[in-house]
């Protein structure tokens, strides 16, 4: 997956309907599935999107979701 780094996009001018807010990260597979976070005043929602159909769950504070990555960081380094 290639990360999406809006910042870095705003930094260097990219055309404005290719950027993202500061409080969105995207993940894109080489077939255009995609992950996408995205940060509000009530957490972080989380949509994964592929052939068309997207699926948005949240949100969840960010400490839950940072807690969850953690374990599962663990889990592929123990693998």
């Amino acid at each position: 997956m290639t990360p999406v780094e809006p910042l870095t996009a705003h930094r260097f001018g990219a055309a404005p309907e290719r950027m993202l807010p500061l409080d969105v990260a995207e993940l894109t597979d080489p077939e255009g599935d995609a992950l996408t976070l995205t940060t509000d005043a009530g957490g972080i929602w989380v949509t994964c999107t592929t052939d068309g159909e997207e699926v948005t769950v949240g949100p969840f504070p960010a400490d839950s979701l940072r807690d969850a990555l953690t374990v599962l960081g663990a889990f592929t380094r123990a693998a």
